[in-house]
């Protein structure tokens, strides 16, 4: 007699159904969540063509209901079902460990003299108003490379000042670049690299500014970090590879680039700046569940690729017209450590509520 053979996608979901269940279970523990809500909700998360049923609900700290989020397949990688792999390192990495909030404001190719110095005025009285805030965050401002001296010099230093770019190796004969080496040597602890302003090609119709490979951004990125400075390092996919189901992978590809030639020391200088190319500067935003999903998939591939600690420990921002209206919903998910902010960094009051308001409403999410 002749055994009906199994369909493989039956074989999958029978091979990752022990991990999945032994890592719901260690996951309550690691994050000493003492009780699973009453009900506990089944979340159905789909990764590429296999299924995973997650029965996991938790309420962690007795007033705010945590779940694990839902992956959906349009932000998920498909190669080889790994990113449930990477999802479940996601939550073991996490732990209990508890990350400052980082904003940073990229001002891009804006501002004059004038403009510039009303905008360190107000960004000056926001601190003066609100000292304590801008000691529990830590707040960042990347102002073009013409006006960088003179925001190093009058900004109030509880803020402080990134470039936006910088070149893979010292000082020489490179025409129109900056060197790490000159940043540090005018007090700037922070430089913003890879962003998808800078990766873009001409034809992707996301800007004009030179196609800068991963790897090219890699090298940036390490030589920076040699040099002292701290890197927000900006991944994140167009829409064509959104709607392509390879969000995961192109992030992934983006970060593992980086990860080749860092040490796990050297990622104590990295943030990683989470910015969805379609979302950037269009005033659409990704849904807090989006994001919140990406940023965990981001931090499980760093547990994979790094080591859990560096997962555990390296902050996430989420970039993409990010405004005050958004930045609290936002800020409430278990894997969005901050926010890189573009045009509502350039309103002085704007970015005031983006920095202060996730605090105010989850004071016991954020490391102070």
């Amino acid at each position: 007699m002749q055994l009906a053979r199994q369909h493989p996608r039956h074989a999958q979901q029978q091979r990752h159904a022990p991990r999945v269940a032994a890592a719901a279970a260690s996951t309550a523990a690691r994050l000493s969540m003492p009780r699973p809500l009453r009900a506990p909700a089944q979340h159905r998360m789909r990764i590429g063509p296999v299924r995973c049923d997650v029965t996991a609900k938790y309420q962690p700290d007795g007033k705010t209901a945590q779940q694990l989020p839902a992956l959906d397949v349009k932000v998920c990688g498909t190669d080889e079902g790994c990113l449930i792999e990477h999802w479940i390192e996601a939550y073991e990495a996490r732990g209990n460990s508890k990350r400052k909030l980082v904003v940073g404001g990229n001002w891009k190719c804006n501002g004059t003299q004038a403009s510039v110095s009303e905008l360190v005025t107000g960004l000056n009285k926001a601190v003066k108003d609100s000292p304590e805030f801008f000691d529990k965050v830590e707040v960042i401002v990347a102002p073009p490379l013409l006006h960088l001296a003179a925001v190093k010099t009058s900004l109030n230093p509880k803020i402080k000042v990134a470039a936006q770019n910088c070149h893979f190796g010292g000082t020489g004969a490179f025409t129109g670049e900056v060197a790490a080496d000159q940043l540090v040597d005018l007090g700037i602890e922070w430089v913003i690299l890879g962003h998808s302003e800078r990766r873009a090609t001409p034809e992707s119709g996301y800007g004009l500014m030179g196609n800068e490979s991963n790897e090219l951004v890699a090298k940036k990125v390490k030589y920076a970090v040699s040099k002292g400075l701290n890197v927000m390092a900006c991944i994140g996919e167009t829409l064509e590879q959104r709607e392509a189901g390879s969000t995961l992978d192109v992030c992934k590809a983006q970060l593992k680039a980086i990860a080749d030639v860092l040490t796990v020391e050297e990622w104590s200088k990295i943030v990683v700046a989470y910015e969805p190319v379609w979302a950037i500067g269009t005033g659409k935003s990704a849904t807090k569940e989006d994001a919140q999903a990406v940023h965990a998939g981001i931090r499980g591939f760093l547990a994979v690729a790094v080591s859990p600690d560096v997962a555990a420990n390296t902050r996430i921002q989420y970039g993409g017209s990010v405004s005050p209206d958004n930045c609290s919903d936002l800020g409430a998910q278990p894997d969005i450590d901050g926010f890189l902010v573009g045009g509502a960094s350039l309103k002085a009051g704007s970015f005031k509520d983006i920095v202060v308001e996730p605090v105010t409403l989850y004071p016991n999410k954020f490391a102070v």
